[in-house]
């Protein structure tokens, strides 16, 4: 089984999320499944490049042999403001 959010669904969940949100943006193995799908590549790219900036942490929770729920889990703290962006310096 593999469930993927589309890289515009992906953003627009994680624009409205608040800080501490769960967004769940595939099932399967990442690491195998995006070299077989570019669309996924580009979500897993967009996760990266989020993380890159501040605005989430990726989490992996194992399901059992290559197979994982993969999550982006939207920021609090001292890098991110009230609503969960990113602040200035």
């Amino acid at each position: 089984m593999i469930v993927d959010m589309s890289r515009a669904a992906f953003l627009e969940a994680l624009a409205q999320a608040r800080p501490g949100a769960w967004i769940m943006y595939h099932v399967g193995d990442l690491f195998i499944d995006r070299s077989k799908d570019r669309k996924l590549n580009a979500l897993a790219h967009s996760v990266y490049e989020k993380y890159e900036q501040g605005w989430l942490d990726p989490v992996r929770r194992r399901l059992g042999p290559h197979m994982y729920e993969y999550y982006a889990v939207k920021r609090r703290g001292k890098n991110v403001d009230h609503a969960g962006r990113p602040r200035q310096e």
